[in-house]
């Protein structure tokens, strides 16, 4: 995780660099995981995901 430049317009905050990775394993945990990763965008954060669309 690496800060960087504010994460949005008149923050002091600091926007992150996140790694998000997901193992489904059902229950809507997919879903949560997209959610997720679209709010930490939607905040200024730079977000990458990795995930396996079927369990191992």
């Amino acid at each position: 995780m690496t800060m960087s430049e504010p994460a949005a317009a008149g923050s002091t905050a600091l926007a992150l660099r996140l790694l998000e990775v997901l193992e489904p394993s059902g229950g809507g945990s997919g879903r949560h995981f997209l959610d997720l990763c679209r709010g930490m965008h939607a905040r200024g954060h730079h977000v990458e995901a990795i995930y396996s669309p079927v369990r191992a």
